[in-house]
């Protein structure tokens, strides 16, 4: 896949805690570079806490955060930034938009914070712009060219891919870590020993940047290499061929591992594949193509990585018989259905909500005119919105941004049920006020000294306002 006329997005996020869903950015730093790593621009964005979000305690610690900071109000709204942060990005655009474990963890951060200020929240993969993860890239170069980078190994002699370890480790001074910014400038240097190192590693990140690419590779390719973590948490590499599509999922494909045989497992019936792909020794997993699988062709995987005991022509001949079987490749799609996902879900939270269909194009258009308009365009948009998803997040928004624009009566429910939603004493996939002080309570024996004391102080003060 070609993609040498296409700049690069490095980004990296710092957020108020774990959940995607429930937690909000707090930092977003974002570096545009050419084809050759070299910096064009940048961005660097703080902002506040919204008043329906407790941060963890354990994250600001982490990212070294003062809770007083989180209610600045010279800092802008999250609104405000994350508009800041999609007119930028939309800007630099069409771009490969790299993070270090993005693909898991910054992506979703970013979708959501777009989602919930009603923009677009595919900008990374549509539009002409593809994703990657650097985090993968360390994998990948560690597998086929290990003399690259530098891991960090555990006590039992496992490779780890810390950035904030992986990076002083391989000569870039990260005193910074865990500062949105200083990781992107450690993630770039990471990238460009592998560009400079070990280009055709590099390429291969490229070419399974987009889900098109690794499908192709799947369909086309009898024989791959899947690299990753394995059991034990080692690295390595699984010979596999592709043999499914999961009907429900078209981007979750079944592979089967050649150093198994086939035939064993070819009269399985539809059930009994299923409890076999739920097991830990299963042949046949689960492969995301739109989450960037490291996959090598046969003919250009280092020869350490191919079993000893099979030759190539071995290799393929299983492979096409697994390929040819259509009754067994039949029968592993109809396992890899989730029985306990195939009937549509209600997800009552907003927030779970994200991935329950796009916004049509007439509400596409309102969501636009909501950024663009006055006050009372504002309230129109809100009042045109066909997606119950889409009004419900503008109607808050309002309560956050314009509460000018509101009644006193609507503010006092708002508030209300705010309070009401941080104060539950039940099991809630967000943070309430009583996590708050029990994580909080977990912390202060390591909050030592009068830093530590101050930080303690200021997150309880927090808290108190919430109670108020």
């Amino acid at each position: 896949m070609q993609q040498d006329n296409k700049n690069y997005v490095f980004y990296d996020l710092e957020t108020s805690g774990l959940s995607k869903q429930f937690d909000q950015i707090l930092q977003f730093g974002a570096i545009l570079t050419d084809s050759e790593l070299k910096e064009i621009d940048r961005l660097e964005v703080r902002c506040r806490l919204q008043t329906h979000i407790i941060p963890s305690p354990r994250a600001l610690q982490v990212t070294r955060v003062s809770p007083a900071s989180l209610v600045d109000e010279r800092l802008p709204t999250h609104y405000q930034a994350i508009h800041t942060i999609y007119k930028k990005l939309s800007s630099w655009s069409p771009a490969i938009f790299f993070g270090y474990n993005s693909i898991s963890f910054d992506e979703e951060f970013l979708r959501q914070a777009f989602y919930q200020t009603l923009h677009p929240c595919y900008l990374t993969n549509t539009n002409g712009n593809s994703r990657g993860d650097i985090l993968r890239l360390m994998h990948a170069v560690h597998i086929l060219a290990p003399d690259t980078i530098s891991p960090v190994y555990d006590d039992k002699g496992r490779a780890r891919f810390m950035l904030d370890q992986l990076a002083p480790n391989n000569g870039f001074p990260h005193k910074q870590a865990h500062d949105a910014m200083a990781d992107v400038e450690a993630t770039i240097y990471l990238a460009k020993q592998v560009l400079d190192e070990a280009p055709h590693v590099w390429d291969m990140l490229l070419a399974t940047g987009d889900k098109k690419g690794v499908q192709d590779m799947l369909s086309s390719q009898e024989v791959l290499v899947l690299c990753g973590g394995s059991q034990g948490g080692t690295m390595s590499g699984n010979v596999i061929t592709s043999c499914a599509i999961n009907p429900l999922m078209q981007n979750q494909h079944g592979v089967f591992d050649l150093n198994d045989d086939p035939e064993k497992f070819f009269e399985l019936d539809t059930e009994s594949l299923r409890a076999l792909m739920s097991s830990k020794k299963s042949p046949i997993r689960k492969v995301y193509t739109n989450r960037q699988p490291i996959l090598v062709p046969m003919d250009d995987t280092p020869e350490h990585l191919l079993p000893s005991d099979m030759s190539p022509e071995d290799l393929t001949a299983k492979a096409r018989q697994i390929r040819k079987n259509t009754d067994f490749r039949l029968r592993v799609s109809e396992a890899m259905v989730d029985e306990s996902n195939s009937e549509e879900e209600t997800l009552d939270e907003v927030e779970l909500q994200i991935y329950e269909g796009f916004a049509n194009r007439a509400d596409s258009s309102l969501m636009e005119k909501f950024h663009k308009g006055s006050g009372q365009n504002k309230i129109e948009v809100v009042r045109s919105l066909a997606d119950l998803r889409m009004k419900r997040l503008a109607q808050r928004l309002l309560y956050f941004e314009y509460p000018e624009l509101l009644s006193d009566k609507v503010k006092n429910a708002m508030k209300d049920k705010i309070q009401e939603r941080l104060s539950l004493s039940e099991e809630v996939p967000w943070r309430t006020i009583d996590k708050a002080r029990a994580e909080l309570e977990h912390l202060k024996e390591s909050m030592k000294g009068s830093e530590g004391e101050k930080f303690v102080q200021d997150y309880e003060s927090l808290i108190s306002s919430w109670e108020e």
